[in-house]
């Protein structure tokens, strides 16, 4: 069956993203039906790099819920997901590693996490794309 992997990023995309990055985006968070021309990118060779923003499991609290839409106000995009899926093929990285380069975020930004259905700990995501694993304090008593 294979394990399942908690997915929590959110984050502010720059204003002039492409209509085929913008298509994809609302592709993968249920807002268009058709399937858009992809981005040469090896997250789009990844078998259900359709479902990553989609995908849910009883593992983790939550529903799985992403969204990808235009704030009038501050004139930016914003994407939120939160997805659990089978991250058999490093999805998740890979996911990050496309998305990066649209984001508006400064370096350093916390963006999300990503968690085991056995970790106690999440695999935290700061911008660019720099994946980390805290040190838990040990606890005085």
């Amino acid at each position: 069956m294979g394990m399942y992997t908690e997915f929590v990023f959110a984050a502010e995309l720059k204003e002039d993203l492409s209509q085929e990055i913008v298509a994809v985006l609302e592709y993968l968070t249920r807002k268009r039906v058709d399937v858009p021309q992809t981005p040469e990118h090896e997250f789009f060779r990844c078998e259900r790099w359709r479902s990553i923003l989609r995908s849910d499991s009883y593992y983790f609290p939550g529903k799985t819920h992403s969204s990808f839409d235009w704030d009038d106000i501050v004139d930016q995009y914003f994407l939120t997901v939160r997805s659990s899926l089978k991250n058999h093929d490093s999805e998740i990285e890979k996911f990050v590693a496309w998305i990066t380069p649209y984001l508006a975020e400064t370096e350093g930004t916390f963006l999300g996490h990503k968690r085991h259905e056995l970790a106690t700990i999440p695999t935290l995501i700061f911008h660019p794309n720099n994946l980390v694993i805290p040190e838990i304090p040990q606890i005085q008593t």
